[in-house]
């Protein structure tokens, strides 16, 4: 491993994925701590891998938003493929679930979960559908703050030019938080698909697993019951959830498109409700959302960042 990359210093491998091998940095001048995603060298020369690593720089360049892992610098140095983002300290959700936590308390997870609706808001604004919403791809930080990452299949809406594009046929997500659409590889992808994806994360949130249990059904039967049954009762996993949380999830993951919550603000005014009169919790609302969108933010006092 090089001990320097674009002039900074590296301190470790953080870790490494089927396209890419993340490090941590350090700028030697100013001490920001970076995280640097270099292309897998075996991938350097294949065009359309190479598209979608600068199509997730082109994505990340327009998304500027407090949840959403920032783009500090895009590179290309020879044959080799760099991002250099704004380095996390935090564990992912998966991780989160898994080892430390398991069931997430409701009035947590629609903290926690909020702002994850907040960040899809302003990509979808943007025109961005992220497409991978799953547990692995959102970073908890100890300040109870969330940060969205891993735009890497995601759909700049409308422009399909030189970049990642989905043809009929070709299914693009991680198969146990596909929305139907997704598992039936339709080319008209839209952000309806996130918000699917989004219902399945929360769910995975509020019973501490996924509807899905991979390690014992085969992909075709997961895909099958996606296009086909509603999600298990969240009640049969953990009794303490909340009949309007399994109302929300099943409106957020109804097979229909047109059934679904139609925005991710929508999702969020509903998730707003149960705590409308809950003097227990205090809610703000979070900033515009790229011009026009307004979303409920529920606050919990000990998750509040410190600052």
């Amino acid at each position: 491993m090089s001990q320097e990359i674009l002039n900074y210093r590296i301190e470790r491998e953080i870790g490494e994925g089927g396209m890419s091998r993340v490090y941590k940095g350090i700028d030697p001048k100013t001490g920001q701590e970076v995280a640097i995603k270099e292309l897998l060298p075996h991938l350097v020369h294949h065009d359309e891998v190479r598209q979608r690593f600068r199509r997730e720089a082109q994505v990340l360049a327009i998304l500027n938003h407090p949840h959403i892992v920032r783009l500090i610098r895009y590179e290309e140095v020879g044959d080799n493929l760099y991002l250099v983002q704004e380095y996390v300290d935090g564990m992912n959700l998966a991780r989160y679930i898994g080892e430390h936590r398991g069931t997430i308390p409701e009035a947590d997870t629609v903290h926690l979960f909020c702002q994850i609706l907040d960040a899809l808001a302003f990509a979808h604004e943007a025109g961005v559908v992220h497409r991978d919403i799953k547990p692995s791809n959102i970073l908890m930080m100890p300040t109870g703050q969330v940060k969205v990452l891993d735009f890497g299949i995601a759909r700049i809406v409308g422009d399909e030019s030189g970049g990642f594009r989905t043809k009929t046929g070709t299914r693009i997500g991680t198969v146990a938080y596909m929305s139907p659409e997704q598992v039936n590889a339709k080319a008209d992808i839209d952000h309806r698909s996130d918000i699917y994806s989004a219902g399945v994360l929360f769910y995975h949130m509020l019973t501490g697993m996924p509807p899905y249990d991979m390690a014992t059904d085969s992909e075709f039967d997961v895909q099958m019951k996606i296009v086909r049954d509603s999600l298990p009762r969240m009640r049969e996993i953990n009794p303490a959830v909340s009949e309007k949380m399994q109302q929300i999830v099943d409106k957020a993951t109804a097979k229909s498109r047109e059934a679904r919550y139609q925005s991710c603000q929508e999702f969020l005014q509903a998730l707003h409700e149960p705590f409308r009169n809950d003097t227990k919790h205090r809610v703000t609302p979070s900033k515009p959302v790229n011009r026009k969108a307004i979303a409920a933010v529920i606050v919990i006092p000990e998750l509040i960042d410190s600052k």
